[in-house]
């Protein structure tokens, strides 16, 4: 059985009908390969396909109109018929049934343009209900002394509306998205190849600190279990949602950002030919901030009666993200962001000065399934030459990556963009990769 799956839709022109199509022929896969019938797999969501091709086609026809001078951004959530509320918080319910058609939710787009709410579709006597608004999660939303009760994605299918024409859905690890007629799978950030190494040295960095720091408060000869210390499985999913939440932040300002991300424990004067760094700056330390929090959180969690340690933990988050906020707030200077693989800020107003060669080629890199046997995302390679990367921003970060050879450069678009440049030193160039627009923590 071929565990990679694989798609086909017509190049341009695509329809929401072709998104719709796409999302059976997905869910037919996913039955074979988890070993259970398509019957099964139809059961789990609480619409019937007629239903949500229905939802799909209504999305795509408010997405075209304008409510309050602007075009709608919001989110949908079909869920699974079995739906665990705790993964996001019911924010209102609507006593009154509220029909789902274009009509209703183009009214009701205002009030969930901010990407953090969700609308909850249902059923009713009369056809399909709009249920309630879900908080899907913000910094504010975190459960606080356990963080990764935030990172779990909403049981079901989510649809999203992003502009006109321009919706996608996200239906369990695989994203696709329909723009401007084209309809494209979106890489999730971590499954990024070069991203997933970075996050791996920041998880090594951070877990012997979490649990010298942890342990300063056990009696002396005491040693907690890593049960207790519970780093191992959470703490890398952690870190994705805290880098997610700054480039999430970063699309939400619309006026597009970039951050360099150097050598580890870097003397910037090393790289001062690539790079000019206007404005050095000090005291942004996003590891500790996370370590602080990460502990306040354990000794929280294991004494939840001491209200002591719970404002400790407040505390530490509210640190965590004045820092994340200030960073991202430094990224609408002209410029880029300067930090080392160890999250260290160096500067802001970062300008490269590298030039690229106009025939120079990079590779370009684009998700193409996912292998279920090897659990990661495959990606497609094709080489291109610079000028076809975009414009001077990804220019530029190209420029960078091929003159410092270990840097990592995240581009932010004012549309919602990501795009990620490294050079490969297995292939001896720089590739480029398209993430999806991050909203926080979801994969999507």
């Amino acid at each position: 059985m071929n565990k990679t799956f694989t798609y086909k839709v017509p190049k341009e022109n695509c329809m929401p009908k072709h998104l719709f199509e796409l999302f059976c022929d997905l869910r037919n896969y996913l039955s074979g390969v988890e070993a259970k019938g398509i019957e099964e797999e139809v059961k789990q969501l609480l619409l019937s396909d007629t239903e949500i091709e229905s939802v799909i086609e209504t999305a795509f026809l408010v997405s075209l109109k304008k409510e309050e001078g602007k075009f709608p951004q919001l989110r949908l959530l079909i869920p699974k018929k079995i739906f665990n509320f705790d993964r996001g918080n019911r924010l209102v319910t609507f006593k009154k049934d509220i029909t789902f058609d274009a009509i209703n939710l183009t009214k009701l787009s205002p009030t969930t343009n901010d990407l953090n709410y969700a609308l909850l579709l249902g059923k009713g006597e009369s056809g399909l209900l709009i249920d309630c608004m879900l908080a899907v999660s913000d910094k504010d939303n975190f459960d606080i002394t356990n963080p990764m009760n935030n990172v779990q994605p909403l049981d079901g299918l989510t649809i999203r509306i992003d502009g006109p024409g321009n919706i996608r859905f996200h239906y369990k690890s695989y994203t696709f998205e329909l723009k401007e007629g084209v309809i494209e799978e979106k890489s999730n950030l971590k499954e990024i190849p070069f991203v997933s190494d970075w996050y791996e040295h920041l998880y090594q960095l951070i877990t012997p600190k979490v649990k010298e720091k942890y342990l300063e408060g056990f009696p002396s000869g005491t040693n907690p279990t890593d049960m207790q210390i519970n780093v191992h499985e959470t703490l890398p999913q952690f870190i994705n949602l805290v880098w997610e939440y700054i480039l999430a932040t970063t699309i939400k300002l619309k006026k597009g950002g970039a951050y360099t991300i150097l050598p580890a424990e870097t003397n910037p004067d090393e790289y001062k030919d690539a790079i000019k760094i206007k404005y050095p700056a000090l005291d942004i330390n996003i590891v500790d901030k996370i370590v602080d929090y990460w502990v306040a959180c354990l000794n929280a969690k294991n004494k939840s009666d001491d209200k002591v340690l719970l404002l400790k933990c407040i505390e530490a988050k509210t640190k965590l993200f004045n820092q994340v906020n200030a960073l991202v707030n430094l990224s609408q200077a002209d410029g880029c962001v300067v930090l080392d693989r160890n999250l260290n800020f160096i500067g802001f107003g970062g300008f490269i000065k590298a030039i690229a060669n106009e025939k120079s080629k990079c590779l370009k890199m684009s998700p193409g399934g996912f292998d279920k046997d090897k659990e990661v995302q495959v990606f497609q390679q094709e080489e291109v030459q610079v000028l076809e990367l975009g414009g001077a921003r990804h220019q530029s970060a190209y420029s960078l990556c091929d003159q410092v050879k270990d840097a990592l450069l995240f581009t932010v678009s004012q549309d919602g963009e990501i795009k990620v440049f490294t050079h490969d030193k297995n292939k001896g160039c720089v590739c480029m990769c398209k993430a999806q627009g991050t909203s926080l923590s979801y994969e999507w």
